[in-house]
């Protein structure tokens, strides 16, 4: 029989546990729960659970640290927060690619599928069934075979935790379902102009500000201030979702210019400025 104090500090590893060995002279020792006491059993399964509710909160504060560094330093702040936000909903919810590989360009690693398909099965069983997370295949972090980049449960529950952290300080949240269309001058000067432009309808109000940043995107004096990419069908989309459900129905609008954008392009200019100021206030 084996010991409590034998599995911690590594003497003796749990087959179901994820563990690795740096060199192939390691001298590593297999076992399993029943080569424990009934008492060293459960001492063991609640030290397992502890040691992954740990490193869950680790890790987690580990991502968000290391976020809030970059965040900081970013001189495109939304873009980079929309990047990060869909990179973490790529890996947790969206239909894995047919690969054995999957590159993340925003983080500049690979996943396998096999592990996309493993924190699928995590969020079924877990976040939608209400099950709790299988502790037996945590190693002791005592252990000189202990393995963090192996252990999914770990990693796919801090993945999610980031993510819903994000989500909670993401202020202007609607612009992350977006992530490559404007930078975030250009997303701010957007609700400026949706809280001030006054139209007939929503729809000649987007219209209008459609082809305001369109234009303005692309002139010289705005070149690194406005950066506005959105075409046309995704530019709907957009509205639709996040701020007129009728925007798009019973049919879709042309978004050709506007036939009064030139009368009202002076007004438009004027709320820019006034934009401008306000940024230079908060600043």
């Amino acid at each position: 029989m084996y010991n409590f104090d034998d599995w911690n500090n590594g003497s003796v590893t749990l087959r179901c546990t994820y563990y690795c060995k740096e060199n192939k002279d390691d001298s590593i020792v297999l076992v399993d729960y029943s080569d424990f006491n009934e008492e060293d059993q459960i001492r063991i399964r609640a030290a397992q659970k502890e040691y992954f509710h740990q490193l869950v909160h680790d890790e987690t504060n580990r991502l968000i640290d290391a976020f809030i560094v970059h965040y900081n330093r970013s001189q495109f702040q939304v873009e980079l927060l929309n990047k990060e936000v869909k990179q973490l909903y790529d890996i947790l919810f969206v239909k894995i690619p047919s690969a054995f590989y999957i590159e993340l360009e925003h983080w500049n690693i690979v996943l396998k599928s096999d592990d996309l398909f493993h924190f699928r099965e995590l969020h079924r069983k877990v976040k939608v069934n209400g099950n709790e997370f299988d502790y037996s295949r945590q190693n002791s972090p005592e252990s000189p075979f202990f393995s963090l980049s192996n252990n999914l449960e770990v990693i796919y529950e801090s993945y999610y935790n980031y993510f819903k952290f994000l989500e909670n300080v993401v202020v202007d949240a609607d612009s992350f379902y977006n992530p490559y269309h404007w930078n975030e001058n250009c997303f701010k000067l957007f609700k400026f102009l949706n809280d001030h432009v006054k139209a007939k309808t929503k729809k000649s109000k987007y219209g209008l500000i459609y082809h305001f940043l369109k234009v303005y995107s692309g002139y010289k004096e705005s070149e690194g201030m406005y950066f506005f990419n959105f075409a046309h069908l995704e530019y709907i989309d957009f509205i639709t979702e996040n701020y007129d459900k009728e925007f798009s129905y019973p049919t879709a609008p042309k978004m050709n210019k506007p036939d009064n954008f030139y009368d009202v392009l002076p007004t438009l200019i004027e709320l820019q400025n006034l934009f401008l100021e306000s940024q230079k206030r908060a600043n």
